[in-house]
């Protein structure tokens, strides 16, 4: 992507939209496929970016542990372009 490319950073609940691209790396996202169940889902912030209409990046911090869990996954700068809108607590365990 270019410098140019304009992101859509947006927090999102759509179970549907975030298993899609949770899709595209089923067993580096198994974590997070999992956070997606009922009892898990409400302590998970979901941050889908798009660009030309189409998904390019998904972060997940996933609050309900101590430190938080960031994952990363997708294009870097689409990633990029999530981590620089979105809040994120002083301490967290990354996995990107």
């Amino acid at each position: 992507m270019s410098d140019r490319t304009a992101y859509a950073v947006t927090l999102t609940t759509d179970k549907l939209k975030i298993h899609a691209f949770l899709q595209r790396d089923p067993v580096y996202a198994a974590y997070a496929i999992g956070d997606l169940e009922d009892a898990m889902f409400g302590d998970t912030a979901w941050y889908l970016v798009e660009a030309d209409g189409a998904a390019r990046g998904l972060v997940l911090l996933y609050s309900g542990l101590e430190p938080p869990i960031l994952l990363t996954m997708g294009e870097v700068d689409a990633v990029a372009a999530a981590l620089a809108t979105m809040p994120l607590p002083e301490r967290m365990y990354m996995a990107a």
